[in-house]
């Protein structure tokens, strides 16, 4: 199911112009695809092509501008991409954002400004993309980017938003997995750990249909990049290798073992203590285990 050949075949990524996306854009457009890059902001969109052009590979690079939230503006841009590139083999929904904010204080476009985004978007990729992946026969590879935040929660207040929604994607890789290899199409869920990008900066990239009214309620996110932080290139690598083997989970970071290991004993060590009825739990098999993940799937 795996595709392992990426030259002469298409993608598609999302916040592509710059930090985690354009780090996988490059590493895919190395690997011989043309890709569309979809972004927010128009200068980041001009600044990556001219990164493309540098490196004489702007001729297999296609930009548009894209509010991924915006369900017709994104049927456009699918249309788009099957004139002006064609067939889509691999596609990216990777365009977020660091939004913060403490739970009480949130208010609904809060909320439906981060889902919309995280969750809305990768739902638009799907619905406009997977039918054509799926009908032109040739397999194909979705990476959805989730994150640290959504198997680890760190010790922050606020952020809420963020978490729920790179969780849901999680949740969404999961499940879909299962369902789409009857398809012969894969689907790997990247968890990246810090990264540098651009994900604090929302300040530009809110739309005026979710601004409150006033003063608003949800504080902007203050952190600041680290150049420690892995760069996105040895991410995009990554991912190249992660759709090669059909990784279920493409992981950026090993340093995180231990708190995954605390919080998954947590988990085990909450389960009630009880005998469990045999014929019941065959009943619910499909419910208790899963071939994702014994690696049968």
């Amino acid at each position: 199911m795996a595709i392992t050949e990426f030259a002469g075949k298409n993608a598609f990524v999302t916040g592509g112009a710059s930090g985690i996306g354009m780090g996988i854009a490059s590493a895919l457009v190395r690997q011989g695809m043309t890709v569309m890059i979809a972004d927010i902001w128009q200068d980041h969109l001009d600044q990556a092509m001219e990164a493309f052009e540098r490196r004489g590979e702007a001729n297999r690079v296609v930009p548009v501008l894209l509010d991924v939230s915006d369900r017709e503006a994104y049927e456009a841009v699918a249309a788009e991409f099957a004139e002006k590139v064609g067939k889509l083999h691999v596609l990216v929904n990777n365009a977020g954002l660091g939004a913060g904010g403490r739970t009480k204080d949130l208010t609904y476009k809060d909320w439906d400004w981060s889902l919309g985004v995280m969750i809305g978007g990768t739902v638009n990729g799907l619905v406009n993309f997977l039918p054509a992946m799926i009908a032109h026969g040739e397999g194909g590879h979705i990476v959805n980017t989730s994150s640290m935040a959504a198997v680890l929660q760190p010790v922050m207040k606020g952020g809420v938003t963020y978490t729920t929604g790179k969780a849901a994607v999680l949740g969404m890789v999961e499940q879909a997995r299962y369902d789409l290899a009857e398809d012969n199409i894969g689907i790997s869920a990247l968890v990246p750990g810090p990264v540098r990008s651009n994900i604090f900066q929302i300040h530009r990239t809110r739309p005026e249909r979710y601004r409150n009214e006033g003063i608003e309620t949800a504080p902007r996110r203050q952190a600041q990049v680290d150049p420690r932080w892995m760069d996105p290139e040895q991410v995009g690598e990554l991912v190249v290798r992660g759709i090669r083997e059909n990784q279920l989970y493409i992981f950026t970071h090993s340093m995180f073992r231990r708190g995954m290991q605390e919080k998954f004993s947590k988990l085990l060590a909450s389960l009630p203590e009880q005998d469990d009825d045999p014929e019941l739990m065959a009943s619910l098999e499909m419910f208790l285990s899963n071939p994702i993940y014994t690696g049968h799937d």
